[in-house]
């Protein structure tokens, strides 16, 4: 495999994971919020 092509796809999955991380904890939280005013 490319060196090349393999580290810019293990930055576009780093990127993504973290992205995929932010957005869960925001709506992670959001759902917390909503269920303990409840």
């Amino acid at each position: 495999m490319n060196k090349k092509l393999a580290y810019c796809l293990g930055l576009r999955i780093i990127n993504g994971s973290i992205y995929f991380d932010k957005l869960y904890k925001k709506y992670f939280g959001l759902i917390s919020k909503i269920i303990y005013d409840l």
